[in-house]
């Protein structure tokens, strides 16, 4: 079985302390009966309608697990299995990233991308407004500020800013 991990930037940058890696345990698990790759996802492409990923093997190395630094381009297609695990910023990288994959068609992908680009976590909390507490979703400096001013003048007494010794 071969299997792809899109991971993020930090983790492949220091893929080999181990110990950073938050996806190490399952890659060291698969990598013991699988062929397993590493890539991220800057390093992905379209070839015509076809997705591609340029990706390192990855090996065990004692209890290690280490990253052959030979770059092979590779049709995400030829994985069995691909695990898109790479952390936010959701930035024009990564959206492009999701609609990249898009064209892959008969590999098997955890944590769609599609599904992520679509219902983005941060805002899908939204709709359990019952359960939390009063909360702005802005890109406006201003904004996010006037929602603060108006939450310490409802929530904040003056009392709770005295110190106390």
């Amino acid at each position: 079985m071969k299997i792809l991990f899109v991971i993020d930037k930090v983790e492949y940058k220091y893929f080999e302390f181990n110990n950073l890696v938050t996806n190490f345990w399952m890659i060291k698990q698969f990598r013991k009966a699988c062929d397993v790759s590493i890539t991220t996802v800057s390093n992905l492409s379209l070839v015509g309608a076809e997705a591609y990923a340029a990706c390192n093997e990855v090996s065990i190395v004692g209890e290690d697990i280490v990253y052959s630094k030979r770059v092979s381009l590779e049709l995400i297609d030829s994985f069995d299995l691909v695990f898109f695990r790479p952390d936010p910023p959701v930035d024009n990288t990564y959206i492009s990233a999701t609609y990249i994959f898009d064209f892959v068609k008969r590999a098997r992908v955890v944590n769609s991308p599609m599904a992520i680009r679509n219902f983005n976590e941060k805002l899908h909390s939204l709709m359990f407004r019952e359960y939390m507490p009063n909360t702005i979703v802005s890109a406006s400096l201003e904004e996010i500020e006037k929602f603060l001013r108006c939450l310490m003048v409802e929530k904040i007494e003056p009392s709770a800013f005295d110190y106390v010794e």
